[in-house]
């Protein structure tokens, strides 16, 4: 039997990334400013970005390391 749709962790997985970034943040890690206060003292600045995906590749990093350091 052919697989009709992606996996669930891959469909919540592509919405984080690609979310509003306040709805993202409240889902990883809680409210928005806290949250960009923890990136910007890593060296990750958000800017104009309105997403995660967005954030990453203007600071050259991963999307597993924007989780890492907003879920820790």
């Amino acid at each position: 039997m052919a697989r009709r749709n992606m996996p669930i962790d891959i469909v919540i997985t592509k919405k984080i990334f690609k979310g509003p970034i306040h709805d993202t943040f409240k889902v990883l890690g809680g409210d928005y400013n806290k949250v960009s206060k923890k990136l910007q003292s890593n060296g990750i600045s958000i800017g104009d970005a309105n997403t995660m995906e967005e954030i990453w590749i203007k600071n050259n990093t991963t999307a597993d390391e924007l989780i890492n350091l907003i879920t820790e």
